[in-house]
């Protein structure tokens, strides 16, 4: 709202952490807008001074430290003006004096700024410092006013600050996420240990057909061994007496030629 507050609240007190944790972000930003009514524009040396009193504050919130615990950077990216014009009234009276009227003329200055802070103490969580500066200024508008004034900011009058943006970095694993991965059915053996699957061995049933059978072709194959060998031997006959034949003759034939 446009309207300062009249006494400065205590700001909350947050207890440092028991043990460093690299998972904490060690630095917060974020971007804030503000309305002004000003006198004038802000210059460089204007914006030097606003950033001042705005770094200041760190120590009056969160963790109650400043430098060089917790480092603060005020950043202004942009300002922008509305001209507000305001015309003295005219009296009945003084009509005549129209030509005489002044004119004063006021601005509604917006300002963009950033605000970071930052810490190489790992105990020191930042994640709210945003919100904590935000109570704070907007607590204390009276305070802030004051603040300005001393520094001769060309101001009016302060309204709340609006943050519209966390702009911190963000915050990096400490270790890559494992994925498992689906295992792929595979037609390959298992290398695991398997029952041992005993072989059946399928005997044929013995039946009285069957050795009948079984008996019949031994005989018959005896008897064909048999007549095989004495076919053999009458033909070894046949082939002997041949010989001592064909010896005779050919014995005969030599004594009649003698």
């Amino acid at each position: 709202s446009g309207t300062p507050s009249v006494q400065p609240t205590e700001a909350p007190i947050i207890p440092p952490s028991a043990a460093p944790s690299m998972e904490e972000r060690l630095e917060v930003l974020s971007e804030y807008t503000q309305n002004i009514t000003a006198t004038n524009n802000f210059d460089s040396d204007d914006i030097d001074r606003f950033c001042r009193i705005y770094t200041q504050y760190t120590i009056q919130f969160g963790y109650n430290v400043a430098e060089p615990q917790i480092s603060t950077k005020c950043t202004v990216k942009g300002q922008s003006i509305d001209i507000i014009y305001n015309r003295r009234q005219l009296t009945f009276w003084n009509r005549l004096r129209r030509m005489l009227q002044t004119e004063t003329t006021t601005y509604n200055l917006i300002l963009t700024f950033v605000m970071k802070y930052s810490t190489k103490v790992g105990v020191y969580n930042l994640d709210n410092y945003n919100a904590l500066f935000a109570e704070y200024v907007n607590s204390n508008t009276t305070k802030v006013l004051n603040d300005m004034l001393t520094l001769q900011l060309p101001v009016l009058n302060v309204s709340e600050v609006v943050e519209q943006e966390d702009i911190s970095p963000t915050k990096e694993p400490t270790m890559a996420p494992q994925t498992e991965a689906p295992v792929p059915i595979s037609e390959a053996p298992s290398t695991a240990p398997s029952a041992r699957v005993t072989p059946v061995i399928i005997t044929p049933e013995t039946s009285g057909d069957s050795f009948v059978l079984g008996l019949s072709l031994g005989l018959s194959g005896a008897f064909l061994v048999a007549a095989m060998g004495f076919i053999y031997y009458r033909h070894s006959e046949k082939q002997k007496q041949k010989d001592e034949f064909i010896q005779r003759e050919l014995s005969g034939d030599n004594n009649d030629m003698d």
